[in-house]
């Protein structure tokens, strides 16, 4: 006898996976990273944590299996996936009740770890997402009908049917385009930490917490620069692994602080990142690195310690590997400073070298809000803190408290800091940093390689406007508003001239791309050829030919 089944109570909690947003290495040529067209992009082999795991399990045959027809199923927008389900005895399959549980058991022992394994694995399938509206899972990408089939009590199948947007391609297109842009100037010579704050830096700068269309997703942070935990770290995670460095999207549990209220501690489920810099790991949660109007490093690159068990609790469907190493945590490394006492010349020092602002760190809960206090009342350690920085006159101090971590500053009432990193493809030739007011040059800098830093610190209090050229590429500017409470960051890309792809060289296939732009079946929207007309294309166009055939 052949018949079919739906088993509802079983799917629904299928569906309800949905809450994990579901979603290579670069190549080299000289010292920049070449990224491979979208259709071509796999992840390497050895960046798939997940599949790794589940390699290593007792049933992993089925695990494998239920992973790769996920992964190449909805990789190739196949309209109908079927997943083997082990076959249990006759006696099973003749009674509904024990088919019932044993396919229960099914869900909780393959579907489970083999989904979160490929979810967490596979940022770049953006399209299989879903978000929470009113009372139900929705995807703005894909809409899908589960049901499992019993045939002649000889297989069961779990079918799924996917049915996808018709602009999928467009979105999939426009999306790496994005991605390109995000990396732009990042180098196989940029070391690995570097590379990896850069892309902490951008993605923070471009991205506010908020639960959208596509905020679950990568593509929402990338592309509508709005996102959830979820979207946080699948992008956080695809862009670390297109600039070569291995990163995994972890999901769990954390504390919700703003909930939670003295012993009633409140939970939400959660997504942050394994990252592996150097050979070691560490976890990044950019979703908390995320203030409103700076960026915070309390979460980029830390351990066990000051993560899990603390407030980081994740699900343990498989292992993931322990965190102990600190040589690239922000404080140890980089700019900002662990603090075990109460030490005004390490701050005062802290301060000067890094214009005014430090990100500043204590896992003594009692020395951290003694430190907070002292940005609250004018105590005597601030005024040895000023005197040590040689501050005569009005001065400004203040802090601004995030999880486990404070942002110090302190400046002169009339002073104030204009700072962050210019990113440059070429590095053959000098960046100047330039603050104007009224077509005069106030202060500037040279800078001499592709990623570098500038720093005006304690210049006059003002308006200005800040310039960035470089020979061969466009100029950026923008209105700078004086203000001394905190450091303004502004990191800035330069973009090739003539570079319409973003791919950082200027060649043919930008003379083909502007060809198809003039025709209208192609968009190109980059900073490097802000051009409104098809005069003004024309114009470019012909002056682009000119200097190709020069070459």
């Amino acid at each position: 006898m052949k018949f079919k089944r739906l088993f509802a109570l079983l799917l629904s909690s299928i569906v309800m996976l949905g809450i994990f947003c579901v979603p290579a290495l670069a190549t080299t040529n000289g010292n920049t990273i070449v990224y491979s067209a979208v259709n071509d992009y796999k992840i390497p082999d050895e960046y798939l944590y997940g599949r790794q795991q589940l390699a290593g399990m007792q049933n992993s045959t089925h695990l494998l299996n239920l992973y790769d027809a996920l992964y190449n199923g909805i990789e190739n927008m196949e309209e109908k996936i079927q997943i083997d389900v082990p076959l249990p005895s006759n006696e099973v399959m003749t009674d509904k009740d024990k088919l019932n549980a044993y396919l229960n058991d099914f869900f909780n022992s393959v579907w489970y770890p083999a989904w979160e394994a490929y979810t967490n694995d596979h940022p770049e399938q953006f399209w299989w997402a879903y978000v929470q509206k009113d009372n139900n899972q929705v995807s703005p990408f894909i809409s899908a009908t589960f049901s499992i089939d019993t045939i002649d009590t000889e297989e069961i199948k779990l079918i799924i049917r996917p049915s996808y947007d018709a602009e999928l391609y467009s979105k999939k297109a426009e999306f790496e385009n994005e991605v390109k842009k995000l990396l732009y100037g990042l180098t196989s010579n940029t070391d690995e930490y570097t590379r990896e704050k850069v892309i902490h830096d951008r993605l923070l700068a471009k991205t506010t917490y908020l639960q959208a269309e596509h905020s679950s997703c990568a593509y929402g942070a990338i592309i509508d620069g709005n996102a959830v935990c979820e979207g946080y770290a699948r992008a956080f995670q695809y862009l670390l692994m297109r600039a070569g460095i291995f990163s995994h999207t972890v999901t769990g549990l954390a504390i919700d602080y703003e909930a939670s209220e003295g012993d009633n501690i409140v939970y939400t489920s959660h997504a942050w990142n394994l990252v592996k810099i150097h050979g070691d790991y560490y976890y990044v949660d950019a979703t908390w690195d995320d203030k409103e109007g700076f960026t915070s490093y309390a979460y980029f690159n830390v351990d066990d310690y000051q993560i899990i068990g603390y407030d980081h609790f994740p699900h343990d469907k498989y292992d993931i590997p322990e965190c102990v190493s600190t040589q690239y945590n922000y404080y140890v490394y980089d700019r900002g400073i662990i603090i075990d006492e109460f030490n005004t010349s390490q701050i005062a020092n802290a301060l000067s070298a890094n214009g005014g602002t430090v990100h500043i760190i204590t896992f003594d809960d009692n020395l951290f809000m003694e430190f907070f206090d002292l940005y609250e009342k004018d105590m005597k350690e601030s005024k040895e803190i000023v005197r040590s920085l040689g501050i005569t006159g009005g001065y400004a101090y203040g802090g601004l408290q995030t999880y486990g971590e404070i942002i110090a500053y302190l400046y002169r009432k009339n002073t104030m800091t204009v700072c962050g990193t210019v990113v440059s493809t070429d590095n053959s030739k000098n960046t100047v940093v330039k603050l104007t007011k009224n077509g005069e040059v106030k202060y500037s800098q040279q800078l001499t390689d592709a990623i570098n830093d500038y720093n005006f610190n304690n210049i006059a209090l003002d308006n200005y406007t800040l310039e960035v050229s470089k020979d061969g590429h466009t100029t950026y500017t923008e209105q700078i508003i004086g203000d001394y409470t905190i450091s303004q960051v502004k990191n800035i890309t330069l973009y090739l001239y003539g570079d319409v792809n973003s791919d950082g060289s200027f060649n043919l296939s930008d003379l083909v791309r502007l060809k198809k732009c003039i025709a209208n079946s192609a968009v190109m929207n980059n900073e490097a050829f802000n051009i409104t007309s098809s005069c003004e294309y024309s114009g470019k166009l012909v002056e682009m030919r000119k200097m190709l055939l020069s070459q």
